[in-house]
């Protein structure tokens, strides 16, 4: 019955029109600790930045002690006995049909956004093909500010320790989940030390009360921010990746669909599947909690087969790979596997995750 239920509520949502959102209330994981490795540091002088016709904002330089919004927004806990009490997640999204969902959270911008003149819109992108950004001296990891549509967006970036100017590295993003921070996510994600010495990591903030990612208005921050990066340091532009948690999953999800012919791959955690029509094509590792009172397994398991199906994999045979209990499929197109983790456990992002990520995009 809980099933039918679940099934129930899913087609409710995918009914919703376009701009209407699904408020919810779930947890995330405390971000512990002190910051990773390479926050902070000095940075260098502005560098003038070009930015290519069609690229959304005004690009600006990274700056130390970037404001970040404090405090992680919501008052309900679940599932996760260590989260202090008056600390959770508001505002997991719904998507409507047809076209991408305008918001991914209760907090946020809904409906159309406002971007600088110029600005690409969601379905198209208009990037630069290559770095230009190899040969230059790097800025240091830390936190930065970027103007997009007319407001200052926030982010947190890392940089590898003994970085090689003349070495071309991935770009990873990291999405946090509704009401999180970007400096808390950049914590407890863990991305910055699973890749190590190997990428550079971008942890953009969403905007909002909770903060929540908006597909209309922050697809152009993704284009801004990619731009940037690939100006300022040697970026490898075929291995360009994305992942997320929660509405940072949604976002993540709707990436994948509307910048598949930039990005390489995603890692989506505890999410629903995109919607509208999709461009490019990449590969996908998914995770969902088989007990997730807030995002239903049934939702990830739709996130699946969309994928699966995209890129033609067979979901009826499978073999288990590194960290269990993931999968991957079998007959999928050469290059774009789809790899799925339902795990024991509710709205929790799992511990073994990034490194499951990282090791699925060093496949591709």
């Amino acid at each position: 019955m809980s099933r039918l239920y679940s099934l129930a509520r899913v087609t409710r949502c995918i009914a919703l029109i376009a701009g209407r959102v699904l408020s919810a209330c779930s947890s995330e994981t405390e971000a512990r600790g002190s910051s990773a490795t390479g926050v902070g540091g000095t940075v260098a002088p502005a560098r003038a930045v070009t930015v290519p016709e069609g690229t959304s904002g005004a690009l600006a330089t990274p700056s130390p002690g970037a404001a970040n919004p404090g405090g992680i927004a919501g008052t309900v806990s679940m599932g996760n006995p260590s989260l202090p009490s008056g600390v959770g997640q508001a505002g997991v999204g719904a998507a409507g049909t047809g076209q991408a969902p305008p918001s991914l959270g209760s907090g946020g911008m809904t409906g159309s956004a406002t971007t600088a003149a110029g600005a690409s819109a969601a379905g198209s992108s208009s990037l630069p093909a290559q770095s230009s950004g190899c040969g230059l001296d790097p800025i240091a990891s830390g936190s930065g500010t970027i103007q997009v549509g007319g407001m200052n967006r926030t982010y947190q970036f890392s940089v590898p320790q003994g970085y090689d100017k003349n070495r071309k590295y991935p770009l990873v993003f990291g999405f946090h989940g509704a009401g999180v921070p970007a400096s808390a996510f950049r914590t407890y994600f863990n991305m910055t030390q699973v890749v190590g010495p190997d990428a550079i990591v971008v942890y953009p903030e969403a905007l909002g009360s909770p903060m929540a990612w908006n597909t209309q208005r922050d697809i152009p921050l993704f284009d801004a921010l990619l731009t940037q990066f690939m100006s300022q340091y040697c970026i490898d532009d075929k291995h360009v990746f994305a992942a997320g948690h929660s509405s940072g999953g949604f976002f993540t999800h709707a990436l994948g669909c509307q910048r598949g012919n930039v990005l390489r791959g995603i890692g989506p955690l505890s999410a629903g599947p995109p919607f509208g029509t999709c461009v490019g094509q990449i590969a996908v590792w998914i995770s969902q909690g088989n007990a997730d009172p807030t995002v239903k397994p049934a939702s990830g398991q739709m996130a699946r087969d969309f994928w699966a199906k995209r890129n033609h994999c067979d979901t009826t045979m499978s073999k288990p790979v590194d960290p269990a209990p993931t999968v991957e499929y079998a007959g999928c197109d050469a290059g774009f596997a789809v790899r799925y983790c339902e795990y024991e456990g509710e709205h929790n992002l799992p511990a073994y995750a990034p490194k499951g990520i990282w090791d699925f995009f060093k496949t591709l």
